[in-house]
């Protein structure tokens, strides 16, 4: 996703920009993972894998 798109959080009721939860990650939230072989060598890029847990009751 680009840095400018808004990640739907709290069960989408707050929206923050992608560039902005990627940087109040601490380094150790990142894993570097492989993309597949590219025309100029291996693709590796860097990934964070969040969980918003939803606390909406439906009610």
């Amino acid at each position: 996703m680009s840095c400018g798109h808004l990640v739907p959080l709290g069960g989408g009721k707050t929206r923050v920009r992608a560039d902005c939860i990627a940087a109040d990650l601490p380094a150790s939230a990142w894993q570097r993972r492989s993309a597949g072989a590219g025309s100029k060598g291996p693709r590796f890029y860097e990934w964070a894998w969040l969980d918003d847990v939803c606390t909406d009751d439906g009610g």
